[in-house]
């Protein structure tokens, strides 16, 4: 019988070569030169004084964020939710989330800072179906009863929200609940705009970039309002979804979000692709979109066209992604991110935590022809760290194996006939993969 020794230097979703094994399907699995390695986990969610976050009597939650309480001469953060419409705070006597008040509608929260306080967000600003509310630890105060779009950002000491369909409101540098007409402070701008209404808005940095259906334009900010410039700026992608607008928390800042035609990553003037390797395809429709950026990911749950809830994980210094669990209640706020599973808060991180129940770490390749006719697959050996559960299928039957890496490998000895060959890996957490080593025999004495 003849040998053939096939060494495999990468897994990839987007690439081919003599020494690439292309990934088939993959979920909660980071492909990253060339290694395949667990992706994002959850964790529980503590409050200050180390309680579990129970959301015991709260509805499908919509949205996590934190107010800042002053209590005895020190700020005390404190867990706020937006569920079915209605406003949540952490209770830590009753040990659960307390309904504070209806709300009416999607909202979004972000942090701003006033004059007295510009070194900590110690307001936290409401926008949506609602209207426009602030918060000052859990005192609100209605701003407006109209509704706005639940899109908001705030920017050298201003906060901008939108009134449908073009009017971009601001605020006073640094007076978040001044917003009435001036020359050089408060008021508003009128937008329209050939490429639909206004669905979104997000800061970078001096600007502010306003999304349409179809379209995009940016305004420096800077300075005093009469300053404000608008520049449209060149975008020929799909529809664009408002509500999945996320600005890296860490890095180089830059905007993604999801358009009918997949992912894209804003950066200065330029829109552009990413995660091109993967089939992004959302329904068309009001579908919400949820997302967060941590830990400089960009997590984002959408409905897909196959009439599933999906999600996918940016990396947004790269541009590459994978699919994920789709976890209810994702949102993010401050640079951390925030789920919800059995019952309670969770915490999102690229670096610890694990799955939730009932979903692995999984990838699975192609079909893997080694030349010619059948042959018998003998000896396969894996290059990286940590554990990984294989199952190997052929069209003679299949063989499934743990492995254990030890000293940057392990092997396993197996006799599996077949044509072609298709792998899944299954990973525990923490497991990186490198590559593997395959040893296949031929029948006829001249190799594969």
């Amino acid at each position: 019988m003849g040998k053939q020794v096939k060494t495999v230097a990468a897994f990839s979703q987007d690439e081919l070569g003599e020494k690439i094994w292309k990934v088939r399907s993959a979920k909660n699995v980071e492909f990253s030169d060339g290694t395949a390695k667990t992706g994002v986990g959850i964790s529980t969610a503590f409050t200050q004084d180390g309680s579990a976050l129970s959301l015991n009597g709260v509805p499908l939650v919509d949205s996590v964020f934190t107010v800042q309480e002053y209590a005895d001469g020190s700020y005390k953060e404190r867990y706020a939710l937006l569920a079915d419409g209605d406003l949540y705070a952490w209770n830590d006597a009753e040990q659960t989330f307390e309904d504070l008040r209806m709300l009416g509608g999607r909202m979004k929260a972000v942090g701003v800072t006033s004059a007295v306080d510009k070194g900590e967000v110690q307001d936290v600003m409401l926008a949506g179906k609602g209207g426009v509310l602030f918060m000052r630890g859990l005192e609100t105060t209605v701003e407006s009863v109209a509704p706005v779009l639940p899109s908001a950002c705030f920017a050298l000491g201003r906060y901008f929200f939108v009134e449908k369909p073009y009017t971009l409101w601001y605020s006073k540098p640094y007076a978040p609940r001044d917003h009435a007409d001036s020359i050089n402070d408060g008021g508003n701008i009128r937008l329209p705009s050939e490429y639909g209404t206004i669905v979104g808005i997000a800061a970078v940095k001096e600007y502010v970039y306003v999304f349409y259906e179809y379209g995009i334009s940016r305004i420096k900010v800077g300075g005093s309002a009469r300053e404000f410039r608008v520049y449209p700026l060149a975008y020929g992608g799909g529809k664009i979804h408002g509500d999945s607008l996320g600005v890296s928390a860490i890095g180089e800042q830059q905007i993604v979000f999801l358009a009918d035609d997949g992912l894209y990553s804003l950066h200065g003037e330029h829109a552009k692709r990413i995660c091109k390797e993967l089939a992004i395809r959302p329904l068309h429709g009001e579908y919400p979109c949820y997302h967060a950026e941590f830990d400089g990911k960009y997590f984002l749950s959408y409905m897909s066209d196959d009439g599933t809830r999906k999600a996918v994980v940016a990396d947004m210094e790269t541009g590459k992604g994978y699919f994920a669990f789709a976890p209810a209640g994702l949102s993010g706020f401050a640079g951390k991110a925030y789920c919800c599973d059995g019952g309670y808060l969770r915490r999102l991180s690229a670096f610890d935590g694990e799955l939730p129940s009932g979903e692995t770490y999984t990838f699975e390749t192609e079909n893997v022809a080694i030349g010619k006719g059948r042959k018998t697959l003998d000896y396969l050996e894996l290059l990286g760290e940590g554990e990984c559960h294989v199952w190997v299928r052929s069209d003679m039957g299949e063989w499934k194996g743990d492995f254990s890496m030890q000293n940057g490998k392990a092997s396993r000895s197996l006799a599996l006939r077949g044509k072609d060959f298709v792998f899944t890996f299954t990973l525990e957490k923490g497991c990186i993969l490198r590559g593997l080593r395959a040893e296949f025999q031929s029948p006829d004495g001249k190799g594969v």
